[in-house]
């Protein structure tokens, strides 16, 4: 496929993306708390307890610092005994009375104003996504691809088609003498113009848009794979700042303009031509939240990346309150696209957070609407899956990252079911994916 298919398709992926957060308001400046703060990135679920008993007046920063897997006391420190954590974190059935009130605001509540309607959920569609087009015939010499006939306007591509409604076998994509797309079907005769298309068939092939990559840290890029090993921490702030008895992992983000492009170049060669990466290297991807820097792309739309969205880069911890002390506010929502870090981490703190930015109570903000995409929810469970998918916002999932980093991931299997849009993100070279 060609430079300009490529570009195409980009298009096509920032389609989606915004599909995932929905189109509401206005745009306005993107962020990028993540260039100005070390690093930050992937977080997970239980297996790991919850914080203990922590007292409220050591309910800031860095809430003593006890040896890693020592058991806390009043200095608020990790308690691997706290049976609560898993209970508060992972069933969502048996919970805090202080963590956990619905947003009044939202359509969380039954009709008795007694808790979350599971029936009120989006589920995923009943119906089956495959539909088979066509059987194609294998190509003469086993290769993945061949061309059947040569023509002088365009090209037709057969093969396994990914839509953003579902799977077309044996499916039909054109590209038109111009070098857009013009039709994806089953078939595509009905345009004339296929007639002088040169004709690919790839029956074992998969004709897939450009890959969007939701989240990254493209400044970040020119960093190695850490390693950590055995340890793994609780929350984002444990390994940013080495707090409460963790090591800390110093990840410089001073990317050059080349490593930068370095980068990026390396996304476009694995397939993703659309990037939320919180940085760019010019020319090579549609960076989705730096539409003021896009050199050759024009963008429509704004998202609005933002790492530290209650202002926590410090390293502010919060169980029974949301006085973190700054942070978003709900003009955010007024671009296309709300990108924010939100739970990352396995503990209570890190899924206050999402308790904080889901609901007044507390002294909370609520912000999250259709337009948007939670980046991590490790530390969510099924009760705030629920609320996610009741408000139409999305998840977006970066579980190498959050697996290295926390030993967990977040529970997008139960997401799915619950209805909740998934995306994917590599993170960052650290502790994430190379690439898609």
């Amino acid at each position: 496929m060609t430079t300009t298919h490529r570009y195409w398709m980009a298009g096509l992926g920032i389609g989606l993306l915004l599909q995932a957060c929905g189109d509401d308001g206005a745009p306005s400046g993107p962020s990028d708390a993540a260039q100005t703060d070390a690093t930050d990135s992937g977080a997970e679920l239980p297996p790991f307890p919850d914080t203990g008993d922590v007292d409220p007046s050591q309910d800031v920063t860095d809430a003593g610092d006890p040896d890693v897997g020592e058991t806390s006391d009043a200095d608020g420190g990790v308690d691997p005994d706290a049976a609560d954590g898993l209970t508060d974190v992972v069933e969502g059935d048996t919970v805090d009375a202080g963590d956990d009130a619905a947003d009044s605001g939202d359509a969380v509540s039954d009709a008795d104003g007694g808790g979350l309607d599971p029936d009120a959920v989006r589920r995923p569609p009943a119906e089956d996504l495959v539909t088979t087009c066509a059987t194609l015939p294998p190509t003469a010499d086993g290769s993945t691809c061949e061309v059947v006939s040569t023509g002088t306007a365009g090209v037709l591509i057969r093969g396994h088609v990914l839509t953003p409604t579902g799977q077309l076998v044996g499916g039909e994509v054109r590209i038109g003498a111009d070098g857009l797309i013009d039709c994806v079907d089953c078939s595509c005769a009905a345009d004339p113009a296929a007639a002088a298309a040169t004709v690919i068939s790839c029956p074992t092939g998969v004709i897939s848009p450009g890959l969007i990559n939701a989240h990254d840290h493209i400044t970040f890029t020119q960093n190695a794979p850490g390693s950590w090993d055995p340890e793994r921490f609780e929350h984002r702030h444990d390994w940013r700042r080495g707090l409460r008895g963790h090591s800390n992992i110093p990840v410089p983000g001073n990317a050059t303009i080349e490593e930068a492009i370095w980068g990026e170049l390396r996304q476009v060669m694995a397939g993703s031509t659309t990037l939320a990466g919180s940085g760019l290297g010019r020319g090579f991807m549609r960076n989705v939240d730096r539409t003021a820097d896009n050199q050759f792309f024009a963008l429509a739309q704004d998202v609005e990346y933002q790492t530290f969205p209650l202002g926590d880069s410090a390293g502010t911890f919060r169980t029974t309150d949301c006085a973190y002390g700054g942070g978003d506010d709900t003009s955010v929502l007024a671009n296309d696209c709300y990108l924010p870090h939100i739970a990352e981490g396995i503990d209570r703190e890190a899924r206050n957070e999402f308790l904080c930015l889901s609901s007044e109570d507390r002294g909370g903000v609520d912000l999250i609407e259709p337009n948007t995409a939670i980046v991590h929810a490790i530390a969510l469970n099924a009760r705030d899956g629920l609320e996610v998918s009741l408000n139409g916002a999305s998840v977006i999932w970066s579980p190498r990252s959050n697996i290295a980093l926390y030993g967990h991931t977040a529970m997008v299997t139960m997401f799915f079911n619950q209805g909740v849009r998934l995306g994917i993100g590599t993170d960052w070279t650290a502790s994430g994916s190379m690439h898609m």
